[in-house]
């Protein structure tokens, strides 16, 4: 059984990621409040905490602390790249959308619990889940509204190259279906001007 610690700012949302969390099999929320500092590690073996930064949410400071002793992965919804590469810097395994299907949020615990984070296992190199300039070009393309197949003519490479660069995109930036892909594309890498 996973034990889960949740931190949140807001009661209610604390409580449907308990309820939705419990839910899934092998998970157990064990400790939920709205200041980190104040779960009981001993008890948790991932902590599932809000990330956006500022003056309401969770500091860097919190996620680099908590992770020196459990496996922390942070969910966001308006929280901007460079926002969810510095928590993936302060510590967090992984990072999850606020906009994913429940069962991405449990996939992303087991993960984390199991020691397979959501990211690169190359990217602590290049500093969280910062993506290599061809893999922005392709997450480009897919904003202009792409397929794969033209991608693959536009930059001179196989379907089967694109293919590898999505995979890695949606591992680094922990994303799960077509949706969530294009959002990112329109998020991350949008048009030059």
């Amino acid at each position: 059984m996973i034990r889960v610690g949740l931190v949140d700012r807001h009661p209610v949302v604390l409580l449907g990621l308990e309820r939705a969390l419990e839910s899934a099999d092998e998970i157990s929320v064990t400790d939920a409040g709205a200041i980190p500092e104040l779960l009981d590690l001993k008890r948790v073996d991932v902590v599932l905490m809000e990330a956006c930064p500022g003056s309401d949410g969770p500091c860097f400071s919190s996620i680099e602390a908590l992770s020196r002793s459990v496996h922390v992965v942070v969910y966001s919804g308006d929280c901007d790249a460079a926002d969810v590469e510095q928590c993936i810097r302060a510590g967090a395994v992984a990072h999850v959308s606020k906009n994913s299907a429940l069962e991405c949020f449990a996939e992303t615990v087991r993960g984390a619990a199991s020691g397979k984070s959501r990211k690169n296992p190359d990217s602590s190199e290049r500093g969280g889940t910062s993506l290599s300039s061809r893999e922005r070009a392709v997450l480009r393309l897919i904003a202009d509204g792409l397929t794969h197949a033209q991608i693959a003519r536009r930059l001179s490479i196989s379907t089967n190259t694109v293919n590898t660069y999505i995979k890695r995109i949606r591992a680094k930036l922990n994303l799960g279906n077509k949706a969530d892909l294009t959002r990112a594309a329109l998020r991350v890498a949008p048009s030059p001007e």
